[in-house]
């Protein structure tokens, strides 16, 4: 680990200090060691946690991807640290997508993205594309023109 990238951690541990008062510092320093944070991650992380005093407790996701980590490494230890959540729907859960002022979860990243299917007319995910459009996940199984031979019995599925 560089000098500077030292640096940096310990300007996380002081503030993650101030904002856990009673936290054990080394503790804190293994902690944020855990994370295995780059140059700009820990610059990210430093600039998040120093500009906002509710940045363990707000659930705010539209910080960086290191803080959501060191949310989940702290919420092990500190029962007043809490988890991240989805933008819409406001719910904790493991927030992959990235939203208009967040991250949200599986199902709002799915949901968002439904559309008419150009065959049933049915809203819903878009299983494929086709020249008229989108295709629904059913739409697409009854379509006879894409079965092959099933390499097992022969019969065409």
């Amino acid at each position: 680990m560089t000098t500077a990238q030292a640096e940096l951690e310990a300007e996380i541990v002081s503030r993650l200090a101030e904002l856990l008062p009673g936290a054990d510092r080394p503790a804190l320093a293994a902690r944020v060691t855990e994370l295995g944070l780059k140059p700009r991650g820990a610059r990210s992380l430093r600039d998040h946690v120093t500009g906002h005093d509710d940045a363990l407790t707000s659930g705010d996701s539209s910080a960086p991807a290191a803080h959501l980590r060191l949310l989940r490494v702290l919420r092990t230890d500190f029962s007043e640290v809490q988890a991240a959540r989805c933008e819409r729907c406001g719910q904790v859960r493991e927030l992959l997508h990235r939203g208009d002022h967040g991250r949200v979860c599986r199902v709002c990243y799915r949901d968002a993205r439904l559309e008419t299917c150009s065959r049933c007319q049915r809203p819903g995910p878009v299983a494929t594309r086709d020249q008229a459009g989108a295709v629904c996940e059913q739409c697409r199984r009854a379509d006879t023109s894409t079965w092959l031979d099933c390499s097992q019995c022969g019969r065409l599925r």
